[in-house]
């Protein structure tokens, strides 16, 4: 690992199996950001494996999940570890020392977005899926999620289309500012992005606002799997008797 990095795996920032879009307990995240010994007026470097889209979508969610808490020093190494030993830049392979922290961490409640908000927003805001389109089209579902389909009025745009084909890397700013424009993100105008758990959605959300500054842009952290389960209308879902046969047959299910 790059000199000095602590461990800090994606899967300890989710909420639980049924709902893990869900934004951990503050008393949980306090315990977690404890443990790795960092503070929220120091600079935070976050490292994936830079392997693919999918594995920066992890990377930015916990970049929104600190952010969030009162992080403000923030960033992601672009390409990950990966393209730090394509650099041939050192590696070690020791655990560093973490002394803990007593940090006590508050969540910033303009970042956290409920149901309900999405259904009284949506009227004067974009909807962006962030999903492969199999799930945004309503033919694959999240193994945690009640449904098939997306919410009323999305567009679409599948996360992978920010980053340099086939790698985890991003396109140039003037790409990604390329994009955003056209498919609906603007400076002045709300955006809320979604995917099945605040995932994909996340790299959305990061890239619109941490790197373009596009202050209205929010994320729906439960998306999807959140939405399914309270029985809300949602668009592309498939008829009764097409649910049944992919029930009997176990299909249209991701995982």
């Amino acid at each position: 690992h790059i000199p000095g990095a602590i461990p800090a795996p994606y899967s300890s920032f989710r909420g639980p199996s049924d709902n893990p879009g869900s934004v951990l307990p503050i008393a949980k995240l306090n315990a977690l950001v404890q443990g790795l010994g960092i503070q929220p007026n120091q600079p935070v470097v976050l490292a994936g494996s830079g392997s693919d889209p999918t594995e920066f979508g992890g990377v930015a969610r916990i970049y929104w999940t600190l952010k969030a808490a009162g992080f403000r020093q923030l960033a992601i190494l672009n390409g990950g570890t990966g393209a730090w030993m394509a650099a041939k830049l050192p590696l070690e392979t020791q655990t560093p020392a973490i002394p803990r922290s007593t940090v006590q961490l508050r969540y910033d409640p303009a970042m956290l977005l409920e149901s309900s908000q999405i259904q009284s927003l949506a009227a004067q805001t974009t909807l962006i899926d962030a999903r492969p389109e199999e799930f945004y089209l309503g033919d694959l579902r999240h193994p945690a999620a009640s449904r098939w389909g997306t919410l009323p009025g999305a567009k679409h745009l599948d996360s992978a289309e920010w980053f340099v084909p086939n790698t985890g890397r991003l396109l140039t700013k003037a790409q990604l500012e390329s994009i955003a424009k056209r498919e609906g993100f603007q400076p002045s105008q709300p955006v809320i992005v979604f995917c099945n758990t605040g995932h994909w959605a996340a790299t959305h959300w990061f890239i619109a606002s941490e790197l373009l500054g596009y202050s209205r842009v929010q994320m729906y952290a439960e998306s999807i799997v959140g939405w399914s389960r309270l029985g809300l209308p949602m668009d592309n879902e498939p008829s009764r008797s097409t649910v049944l046969m992919r029930q009997l047959k176990g299909e249209g299910v991701m995982g």
